[in-house]
């Protein structure tokens, strides 16, 4: 009971950490910085330079049904984290992602998913197919400028890509996975 910091009915026979003067520090995890950094190289697909489309600020975390959202909310991209996790040990105390400390693919998956809603494709060009090959090529681009993720990762490797089109609703979907490995150490508070 000792170790177990309550404000329930055994509150008053210990003292909060914070009424002995501990100070606790929140850490960010790995995870979490780099799936902020994903966002954050997400958002740097402008329409400029190597770039087709302008994604700005559209970028989730959060599904968002294409089917649902008005025209001038796309193009946009969500950042999904679905998957499970596995770890290698490497050490006593550290980690490293994925079944297999030396393979690159076999580690954390991210997934991208990008949608696109064009006008009527009246000349029968493939303008949506065209389109998602353009949101394809902007991701794997902005996601190789740095595969470290800010320093938060080993290695970030294309796996996979799916395209989907609705004719009828002029919606492209791409979705795209990423394998992305990284070491922890909880012992040193690096999750």
């Amino acid at each position: 009971m000792a170790d177990v910091w309550t404000r329930g009915e055994y509150a008053d026979d210990f003292d909060m950490p914070e009424e002995l003067g501990w100070t606790f520090v929140a850490i960010t995890s790995k995870q979490e910085s780099i799936l902020a950094n994903v966002v954050a190289t997400l958002q740097g697909i402008n329409g400029a330079g190597d770039y087709n489309v302008d994604l700005g600020s559209r970028v989730y975390r959060k599904f968002k049904s294409p089917f649902k959202q008005p025209k001038s909310h796309f193009p946009y991209a969500v950042v999904l984290d679905h998957n499970d996790l596995r770890f290698s040990p490497k050490t006593a105390n550290e980690y490293t992602t994925g079944d297999n400390i030396l393979s690159v693919t076999n580690a954390w998956t991210v997934t991208i998913l990008i949608f696109d809603k064009l006008e009527e494709d009246k000349e029968l060009e493939g303008l949506i197919q065209k389109r998602n090959i353009e949101l394809f090529s902007d991701v794997a681009i902005a996601m190789h400028v740095d595969t470290t993720r800010g320093g938060n990762a080993l290695s970030t490797v294309l796996l996979s890509m799916a395209k989907e089109q609705s004719e009828e609703d002029r919606v492209g979907a791409v979705g795209i996975d990423f394998a992305i490995k990284y070491d922890l150490n909880p012992s040193e508070s690096v999750t």
